[in-house]
């Protein structure tokens, strides 16, 4: 029986990736050997809202600083990762913790090395994980920002757009459809206060432009474990991630029993998290139960 177009694709696909094997494991233990921070490393950002990615990749390395952001990755010869994509300003290289976590990343080069159009083979690789040392200014990493831009319009060019006064914007799309429009201030308030925003700009709303937007800080709870059959003073369990409020009423639901009880104390903004932060989205009554230490 003769196979398929895609049955026919998708054993090219597999014949490229096994042929480029031996050559994608010559490049890997080429970068293996580059010491420090790489471009195509990962690193763990310090995040104050659910809806802000865990990570991010370093894009481009200048000595003293690194950018980071999304992207494709070509693996060279030498083990060096080339990054096409959009950039940030990014963060100082010093601010950078290397750790012992490893995590997967998508590179790819052209098919045994010979350049052309349609001739990209792609694998995942191991890359390194960074923190970031606490204090460090982060403002210049992008992907830390709301994806959206909140642009005023003035009355005359509001008339010829056809749109409302107040439009949400994607990052980068202006001119391709607007994310919302309101009308009034009430409806942008409803709107923002649905996705966890706030305006984060001096000017007034009245001005025409752009308004910067930021991300409402999410209240973070320690659990205050409480044994019923002990008269014993109750101690915050700090050893636990904290939790987002859902999040911390979904894990007592699931550990609750008949010799203990739990209540939350607000997180003290001078304790260190030992664990990020346990989300509604991030856990669920369905799913195991969370261990108590």
């Amino acid at each position: 029986m003769t196979p398929s177009i895609l049955e026919r694709h998708e054993q090219e696909q597999r014949a490229k990736h096994e042929r480029n094997l031996p050559l994608l494991d010559r490049k890997l233990a080429a970068r293996a050997r580059i010491p420090g921070v790489r471009v195509g490393d990962y690193i763990r950002l310090p995040r104050w809202h659910h809806q802000q990615p865990e990570f991010t990749r370093i894009t481009h390395d200048w000595g003293d600083h690194v950018q980071t952001g999304d992207g494709s990755y070509f693996l060279s010869h030498g083990g060096h990762l080339s990054h096409s994509g959009g950039l940030d300003p990014g963060l100082a290289k010093d601010a950078l913790v290397e750790t012992s976590e490893l995590k997967e990343g998508r590179v790819w080069f052209f098919d045994e090395d010979c350049s052309g159009g349609g001739r990209g083979v792609y694998f995942t690789a191991k890359m390194k994980v960074f923190v970031v040392k606490p204090g460090t200014d982060i403002t210049g990493v992008y992907s830390l920002h709301p994806p959206f831009n909140l642009y005023v319009i003035e009355p005359t060019h509001q008339l010829r757009r056809g749109c409302k006064r107040m439009v949400i914007d994607k990052r980068w799309t202006l001119g391709y459809g607007h994310e919302a429009e309101f009308d009034t201030e009430a409806e942008l308030a409803a709107w923002l206060a649905a996705h966890h925003l706030a305006r984060d700009s001096h000017k007034a709303l009245e001005e025409p432009g752009y308004h910067g937007l930021r991300w409402l800080p999410e209240t973070l709870y320690a659990v205050v474990t409480v044994f019923l059959k002990i008269k014993k003073e109750p101690e915050p369990r700090f050893d636990l991630a904290p939790m987002n409020h859902a999040g911390a009423c979904n894990w007592m639901d699931s550990c609750r029993n008949k010799y203990t009880d739990y209540r939350l104390i607000e997180w003290p903004a001078h304790q260190p998290h030992p664990k990020p932060p346990i989300y509604a989205d991030g856990y669920r009554r369905d799913q195991d139960k969370p261990k108590a230490s």
